[in-house]
C-alpha cells in the first residue's frame, strides 16, 4: 500500500513520549494554560498507563476531568465506591 506524503497517523501515547509532552508542556504559552509541568505530565501518565480514578486519588481524577471526562453518578450493574467516569467532548479544557 502506497504511503501518502501528507497523510497524518496517530500512535498511542506511550512513556517514550515523556520527553517530548514534557517540552510541549514547558513552554510558556502553555504552562499559563496546564500549570505546573511535571504535575501534569503526571497526569498524562496515569491516564497512558490506564489507571482508573480512584477516589482516594485526587490527581487521576484531576486528570480525567481535564482531558473531559465527567462523573457519572449511577450506572446499573455497578456498584461500591469506584467512579465511573464518561468522556465529553464539550467539556475538554
Amino acid at each position: 500500500m502506497p504511503t501518502d506524503a501528507h497523510a497524518i497517523s496517530f500512535v498511542p501515547v506511550s512513556a517514550q513520549h515523556d520527553p517530548l509532552i514534557a517540552a510541549w508542556l514547558r513552554a510558556p504559552h502553555r504552562r499559563a494554560w496546564w500549570g505546573d509541568p511535571d504535575e501534569e505530565l503526571g497526569f498524562i501518565r496515569d491516564m497512558v498507563e490506564g489507571r482508573d480514578p480512584d477516589r482516594a486519588s485526587l490527581r487521576a481524577v484531576r486528570a480525567y476531568r481535564k482531558a473531559g471526562f465527567r462523573p457519572v453518578p449511577t450506572l446499573p450493574g455497578r456498584t461500591g465506591d469506584v467512579p465511573i467516569m464518561q468522556y465529553d467532548p464539550n467539556e475538554t479544557r
